[in-house]
């Protein structure tokens, strides 16, 4: 993605009897629903972003990386012989 344009976090938690009861994203996004859920960022910058959900068994994180402006090297072919 390029700097401005908006891309989505997907806070999947799972629905179950251990679901979350409480979940935020850092940097910046906050406290969002501890359900199913997208949130859309728009980073100035490549961020790493982490998903941490609680509930009354601890908690649990799972991170995301956004990359703005970000030039992939092209694939590299390798010969089998």
């Amino acid at each position: 993605m390029r700097a401005s344009e908006a891309d989505a976090v997907d806070d999947d938690l799972p629905n179950q009897d251990h679901q979350a009861t409480a979940a935020i994203i850092s940097p910046g996004v906050g406290v969002v629903a501890a359900t199913n859920g997208v949130v859309q960022v728009r980073p100035a910058a490549t961020t790493t972003y982490t998903l941490t959900a609680t509930n009354a068994a601890g908690s649990s994180s799972a991170v995301a990386l956004v990359g703005v402006d970000v030039t992939l090297a092209p694939p590299m072919i390798i010969k089998q012989t």
